[in-house]
């Protein structure tokens, strides 16, 4: 006997313009803090903190759909405002 199924957590957010938002479905994987020189001159902080979610549940339901990357190295990408 198994017991019941659940959905998977859903979580949303937005960038600050309001034009792009995501919604992240699954469990969160590798959550981290990083204070490589990089991330400290990104954040303005002694670390970032990051989580990683598979690209496959990611999508962007905003009305401005999916940013344009910038890389910013091997392992990071920005993507601005489109308001």
């Amino acid at each position: 006997m198994t017991g019941p199924t659940s959905a998977p957590e859903r979580r949303t957010g937005h960038w600050q313009c309001g034009n792009v938002a995501y919604e992240v479905t699954g469990a969160p994987d590798d959550p981290h803090l990083c204070s490589c020189e990089h991330c400290t001159l990104l954040s303005g902080s002694p670390a970032m903190s990051w989580v990683v979610f598979r690209k496959e549940e990611l999508t962007w339901p905003g009305s401005g759909g999916e940013p344009a990357w910038s890389l910013l190295g091997t392992a990071s990408a920005k993507s601005p405002c489109r308001g």
